[in-house]
């Protein structure tokens, strides 16, 4: 699970509402992690959200 959502949140900058598909998935992540409390959601959650913060870090270059 955790391999295909990093990689459509990394591949997602050139789809049409790319700003929301991170976002719905991070929110997506967070809900089921709040419901199941199953460490290996948060932990696809973060390795998410370093993608995010390395694409906007090479992108402000």
């Amino acid at each position: 699970m955790n391999q295909n959502l990093v990689k459509l949140f990394s591949e997602c900058r050139t789809e049409k509402n790319s700003m929301l598909i991170p976002s719905d998935i991070i929110q997506g992540l967070r809900n089921l992690y709040d419901e199941l409390k199953v460490e290996e959601i948060n932990k696809t959650a973060f390795e998410v959200i370093e993608v995010e913060e390395d694409l906007d870090s090479s992108k402000n270059r």
